[in-house]
């Protein structure tokens, strides 16, 4: 196994399957490339590149990245443990982190960092509603209660940091019709403070309810909290690349034809 990069010949044969998506020569559904989560990728890598349709610039020296995985104030505590969770998967991060250093894709924040955003990218479907140990402590919750960890682990203060943020990102009938409601700075903190109350009371007050108070509270007065439609990103990017703009509205067009459940209409 190498670092080097994939030979030619392999990267045609990816390219020609991958083209045949959404055609009647297709070897696959389409959605294997017509998804949320390549819609994010792009959006992100435009972002990068200077073209401003997010709701906050990437700022100096910041990256991004897909799938990392995000590490939770709910760690087991032993094996067993009926209240501890695994780490989270974010469909996006950007901000100032490293990747792999205790696992493949997990995520840890630099050295005096400025910046931590998780984005996450949806479709048709909303986020979950909770966990295999914590049925009420939904997909909203989890990922600022990661993000608040992810900045405890760094040592660095909240109020160090310029941008923080959780967003969603998802057709605007979706936003529109209340499916993203649950991204509200008040139902998060009940939702945490809930699931904070299912521990033992020693366990409580020594390490989650400081942790309730130095972390994560000071996190919730900063974080931006956004539920950002599609539509938007595209007419943020058509006013600075149009020609991007076109092709990533064909692009997200395909992926609504896709990715939208039998029997749903326009």
């Amino acid at each position: 196994m190498t670092n080097e990069p994939l030979t030619s010949p392999m990267l045609r044969e990816i390219m020609n399957f991958l083209n045949d998506l959404g055609t009647p020569e297709q070897r696959g559904p389409a959605s294997l490339l017509y998804n949320e989560g390549w819609l994010l990728r792009l959006t992100l890598a435009a972002e990068a590149r200077g073209i401003r349709c997010l709701p906050q610039p990437f700022a100096p020296g910041a990256r991004w990245f897909t799938e990392a995985l995000l590490y939770t104030p709910f760690r087991p505590r032993k094996r067993g443990d009926r209240l501890g969770e695994s780490v989270t998967h974010a469909d996006g991060v950007i901000g100032h982190f490293e990747i792999g250093r205790s696992s493949r894709a997990g995520l840890h924040l630099t050295p005096d960092p400025t910046q931590f955003i998780i984005v996450e990218a949806k479709m048709f479907s909303g986020l979950s509603t909770g966990t295999t140990r914590a049925k009420g402590y939904d997909q909203a919750a989890r990922n600022v209660a990661c993000l608040a960890e992810a900045v405890r682990m760094s040592k660095r203060p909240p109020e160090a940091f310029r941008s923080l943020g959780f967003w969603v990102l998802a057709p605007d009938s979706q936003i529109k019709g209340g499916t993203f409601a649950c991204v509200d700075r008040q139902t998060i903190a009940h939702k945490i403070r809930d699931r904070i109350e299912a521990y033992e009371p020693e366990w409580k007050q020594e390490r989650l309810e400081p942790w309730l108070r130095d972390s994560l509270a000071p996190v919730l007065e900063r974080v931006d909290l956004a539920c950002v439609p599609w539509e938007e990103v595209l007419e943020n990017i058509r006013r600075t690349d149009p020609g991007y703009a076109d092709a990533l509205q064909e692009f997200y067009e395909r992926c609504l034809t896709f990715n939208r459940p039998a029997g749903k209409s326009e």
